[in-house]
Order: C-alpha cells, then structure tokens, then sequence
C-alpha cells in the first residue's frame, strides 16, 4: 500500500527528481512488470537499484526517474495495483540527498563529542591528582558501553525504525556533556563518558546502515567510506575546538561541551525532518551477532585491522595530550589538541586520496605507514623528540585512514543484506575493544615500568599483530579477487 497520500507533501506539478521505493515479492517478471509501468506512463528509469530484504521471499528496488507531480501520482497508482508490489513509496531525490547528509552530520557531531576532553585531561590529571592508569581509564571509559550498544540498538533498529534509534543517540551525548560541564570528581567524569559511549554505540549500529538506504544508488562503500570521514573528522576536530577554547577563553571545562550542546540542538532539529525506511522483519530474539563461516576470515582481518588503527590512535586521544611535556618536553592545551587532530586529519586525507584503490594496495599503504608511525612513537619517548612525534603522528594518520576505511568498507561489502548489522555490529564492537584495552595496558605498565619500556613492549605487541594483518589482506586478495580487489 502506498505510504501517505501525497508522497511528495507538496502537489506543485513541478518536473523533478524522484526517488521511488517500492517491496516486491522476488519472483521473475516483476522487474519487467515495473519497467512496463514506467513505459505506460511516458517515464524513463535513469538509475534502478535492487537489494534483497531480510525475507528472502522479497526484495526492494529503488528506482530514480524524472517525473511531475501528476506522471508520480498515476506511476504510483499503477504500481500500488500490482500484486506483486506490497508497498511503494516516494520521496523528491533532493530531500533525500538533505537526509543523507543530515544522518552524516548528526553521526559526525556526536563523535565529536566524545573527544572534547583530550587536550584537558592534564586540568583534570592535576586537580584530582590522577595517574597514568586512571586517565587512560577515563579515556577509555566510554569504549565499554560502546560494545552492547552496537550489538543491542544494531538489532533494535528494525524493531524500532532508525531515526528513533538516532534521536535516542543524540540525546544520550546531550547528557554526556551535560554531565561533563557539570561534573566536580572522577566518578562524575566516568559516568558522563559512559553515557556518551551509549551514544557512540546507538550511532555506529544504526549510522552506516541508514546512510546506505539513502545514498542516490545504495552503493554500500561509498556510504561506508562517508562514514568513516565522517568518524574520522569529528574525531579530529573535536579536540581541535577544545584546545582552542581552552587556551583562548574562560572556563575550559564547560565551553566547549556548552559548544557541543548547540551543535547537538542543530542535529537534533534536523533530524526530525528526515524520513528512513523501516523495513519489515519477523519478531526474533536478540541475538549475540554471528559471522557466517565463509566470512570469518575476511571478517577478522578488516576487524583487526581497525583494531590496530585505533589502538594507535588512541595514544594520540589520551596518553600524548596528557603527558605531552613529559614525552617531548612541550606542553599547551591548543598544541594537545592540534595533535589530535593533526593524526586524525591526516587519516581523513589518507582515506580519500585512497578510497579508489584496490582494497589489497590500499591496505599495504596502511600497514605500512602504520609500521613506521609506531616505530617513530617509540623514538619519540626514547629521544624526548618532538621531531620523531610529529612524524610518528604523520605516519599513524595516514596508516589510520585506509586501514580502517578499507576495513569497514570490505565488511559492508562482503555482508548479505540478512546479516549486514551483525557483522558492522561487531566491527565496531572490535574497534572499542582496540580504542580501550591497548591504551589501558600501556597505562598500567607506565605505573610498573618507565614510559620507554612501556612504550617499547606495546610497540613491539603493535607490529606483530600488524604483520598478521597485512598477511591477512594478501590472502583475501588471492582467493576472493572479486571482493578484495575491485574499485
């Protein structure tokens, strides 16, 4: 049945783009049934897209064309008389261009939350006299709820629909930096940190997918690799704003969550105006997510090599910034945070100037920057160096983009339509174990052993576990060409 009287919400018989979404049963001929549709009504189809629904017995197609109000109205009376159409619907190609870009925007606000207290852990280290192992707790601490939300929401969004999953997100990073301008003691800190992982995590289950349903042409890349910009860049800049703040204006622990609070107003208003497809799946149990057997290896080297990435990263989010005079002799809360965002920048340039490439070539430019990023970490502690931690930072950036691109892009590509949220699920749930687990070790060891020694064994740990992973990608590339190779 067809979703909502007017589909277009406006009937000015203006000639416009529109997108039409349609349920149909999987059945030979139906495709030619619609075609045959749009022939009748004088229409021309200039880009159709299928993708299987969760029942199997059915399928959507999404179909762009150029029509007026009143060609839309009979296409879609037509097709709404079709047995074989269950529902069909329709939405002006640039309002769904907006809501792509609106997901994209709320999805990059609410990381750039997340990071607002990096280059002010050092006021929050001397206030309340923290040591190494509770600033990378506190750091780490929103990682933990991170991994039951993806898993919980990722499911739930069915149930649901997305954009309730979304506004609940925006909402819980809200309280986060409430509770953060707010907070006067380290257990006020880490709950406001966790209930920005609530929100990290309602993000990271839901985001990717809603941003493929409404990309032009569902092309599950293209709408992986935005995301991880998108991730990419409120992480960077997030610390940029803090520091800048900090350095230049009263209050450094309460404007810039004041600022993150606005820009959360902003998406949760545009928000309201977006419209997600919700699509029908039978009541079930939620479920740990599972990996079908011919894709767990594939599934574990993408997973492992955004563990590794963010594992890197995170030194540069929490232990760097906090400890920067005692690493290189230098200390600045708008230098802390250009660090950051220096690393994170750079990820984002490396994923653009590589989302092009073969997933094999663009995984070995990875690996390998990543190698020498961290090889250069490890002098830069050795020689107090700031020379060695600006290209450790340079190396870890451009290492970090492909590597964790490149990964997300291949499980969202390889994943059937039916087990796609499991999979992107527990690809995130992976990156936060890499995100905390790592940095809290080297905390723990910096406290038993001096910050070189420490430093060195984590380093060492890092690049075996690279080696594995770039192995890893030249074995998926030999025996599954199609997938891990192609544009």
């Amino acid at each position: 049945m067809r979703e909502g009287a007017n589909p277009m919400g406006n009937p000015m018989g203006n000639m416009g783009s529109r997108t039409i979404s349609a349920l149909v049963r999987n059945r030979p001929g139906v495709l030619a049934g619609i075609s045959a549709q749009f022939a009748l009504a004088d229409c021309n189809i200039d880009r159709l897209t299928v993708s299987a629904d969760r029942d199997p017995a059915l399928a959507w197609m999404k179909i762009s064309a150029k029509a007026d109000d009143r060609t839309l109205s009979t296409l879609l009376s037509r097709l709404e008389a079709m047995q074989e159409v269950l529902s069909v619907r329709a939405r002006d190609a640039r309002k769904e261009t907006m809501a792509y870009g609106t997901v994209a925007y709320c999805l990059f606000v609410v990381i750039f939350g997340i990071n607002l207290a990096s280059p002010i852990y050092s006021i929050y280290k001397e206030t309340w006299d923290l040591t190494p192992a509770m600033v990378t707790a506190l750091f780490a601490a929103y990682a933990f709820p991170v991994i039951p939300s993806i898993v919980l929401f990722g499911q739930m969004a069915h149930r649901l629909g997305p954009r309730r999953i979304l506004g609940a997100g925006l909402a819980f990073a809200a309280i986060g930096s409430l509770g953060l301008a707010v907070a006067d003691g380290y257990g006020w800190m880490l709950a406001a940190r966790t209930m920005q992982g609530v929100a990290v995590g309602m993000f990271n289950g839901v985001a990717v997918g809603a941003m493929t349903d409404l990309h032009a042409t569902r092309d599950r890349r293209t709408a992986a690799f935005a995301a991880a910009a998108m991730v990419t860049a409120g992480n960077a800049l997030g610390p940029v704003a803090s520091g800048s703040l900090a350095e230049f204006a009263p209050m450094p622990t309460v404007l810039p969550y004041a600022l993150h609070l606005l820009m959360l107003a902003a998406a949760m208003a545009g928000l309201a105006f977006v419209e997600m497809r919700t699509e029908r799946v039978p009541r079930s149990r939620l479920h740990l997510p599972f990996v079908p057997p011919g894709l767990r290896l594939p599934f574990a080297t993408a997973s492992a090599s955004s563990f590794i990435a963010w594992s890197a990263v995170s030194l540069f989010l929490s232990v760097v910034p906090s400890y920067l005079d005692e690493w290189v002799g230098r200390s600045g809360y708008l230098v802390s945070g250009c660090t950051a965002a220096f690393v994170l920048g750079l990820s984002v340039l490396g994923q653009r100037s590589m989302e092009k490439m073969p997933v094999p070539v663009a995984a070995s430019f990875g690996c390998a920057f990543m190698a020498f990023g961290l090889v250069s970490l490890f002098l830069s502690n050795a020689a107090s160096s700031s020379a060695w931690l600006v290209a450790s930072a340079a190396c870890v950036g451009l290492g970090h983009g492909p590597l964790y691109a490149v990964g997300l892009g291949a499980v969202n590509r390889i994943s059937p339509d039916a087990a796609r949220a499991d999979l992107i699920s527990l690809y995130y749930a992976i990156t936060y174990v890499g995100v905390s687990l790592p940095v809290m070790g080297l905390g723990l060891a910096a406290q038993r052993l001096d910050w070189t020694e420490a430093t060195g064994w984590w380093t060492a740990a890092m690049l075996v576990l690279l080696a594995l992973v770039w192995r890893g990608w030249m074995r998926e590339a030999r025996f599954r060409p199609k997938e891990f190779t192609d544009r």
